[in-house]
């Protein structure tokens, strides 16, 4: 999930700030974790401008439930306007000013570990279908242990991920080879790995055996493994 989130965000702060460059701003919110019904229906009259992007990042309650669903197919719907209503009084709108049905013109994406096609649920699984037909569906998971070294070597190299640690050059590639010699000992491979690693390296003042010794410890292992 690390893999997509961050290519996302980092694509979307670009397009942000070439937009600025060309003062026409745009906006965009990535929301993680749970999010109800109404929820979604606020966030997404909060983004609802033309330059607006939503970006729903593993918030799997809304593809689990049937009015959740419609309001994203009222928001991705092909048609020339399109607007979305809440049909059910509600005082948390009255209390946010958000009206009952607005037009939205903005964007959405969503991001989630859910296979769409394989969900088992008949009820939701038409849902589902309609929202696939309604975007462009991308399956970006990355599967096998090249994939995702390939994937981490990609974003250090040519991304500026690690610039908020400060290390220096000669701390990044003796990060990376740490991780190339000993990543399939790692309770898990991914980006948050090299995050970890990055953090105890500044954590030590970057000496090479201090980090290395502690991630032996603390990042290798443990048979649990995480997405």
């Amino acid at each position: 999930m690390l893999f997509r989130s961050y290519g996302v965000e980092a694509t979307l702060n670009e397009a942000g700030f070439l937009a600025a460059l060309e003062d026409n701003p745009k906006r965009f919110e990535v929301v993680s974790g749970a999010m109800t019904p109404i929820g979604l229906y606020m966030k997404l009259y909060e983004y609802s401008g033309p330059n607006d992007v939503l970006v729903l990042d593993d918030c799997d309650m809304v593809f689990a439930d049937e009015t959740a669903l419609n309001i994203l197919k009222a928001a991705l719907d092909t048609s020339k306007v399109r607007k979305i209503y809440w049909n059910v009084a509600s005082n948390v709108l009255n209390k946010n000013e958000v009206p009952n049905d607005f037009v939205f013109e903005g964007c959405v994406i969503f991001i989630s570990n859910i296979n769409f096609r394989k969900v088992r649920s008949q009820r939701l699984r038409g849902h589902l279908s309609a929202l696939m037909s309604r975007s462009h569906f991308l399956d970006l998971t990355v599967h096998t242990f090249r994939e995702k070294m390939l994937r981490i070597e990609d974003l250090v190299t040519n991304h500026d991920m690690l610039d908020q640690f400060g290390l220096k050059k000669s701390t990044c590639n003796a990060m990376m080879g740490f991780l190339r010699e000993n990543a399939k000992e790692f309770n898990e491979l991914s980006l948050r790995s090299v995050i970890k690693l990055a953090g105890l390296a500044k954590t030590c003042d970057e000496i090479t055996e201090e980090w290395e010794e502690i991630a032996r410890e603390s990042l290798m292992g443990n048979p649990l493994s995480y997405e």
